[in-house]
């Protein structure tokens, strides 16, 4: 979905600051094994890090950010939502 509005944001002539990034799914089957979890969804970091990309913030101020994030999220399993997530369903 998110592909399909920056297509229509480009195609009516909108200028941007800088080239939109894709963040998605890999175009290979899903691996069922734990230890691939990080490496194919799309979680905080991954997304934090192509906005980083996208403003041109620091590294030095990215990795102080992407620690504070692995502080908060120690405990919680991959296998379960984040218990902080109130979503719909």
């Amino acid at each position: 979905m998110g592909s399909e509005i920056i297509a229509r944001i480009t195609e009516e002539g909108y200028l941007l600051k800088a080239p939109p990034i894709r963040l998605g799914m890999p175009d290979h089957p899903t691996p069922s094994s734990r230890a691939f979890i990080d490496k194919i969804y799309v979680d905080d970091k991954k997304i934090l890090q192509s906005i980083f990309v996208l403003i041109k913030i620091k590294k030095k101020i990215r990795n102080k950010i992407f620690q504070e994030i692995k502080k908060e999220n120690t405990n919680i399993p991959k296998d379960i939502p984040d218990p902080k997530f109130k979503g719909p369903f």
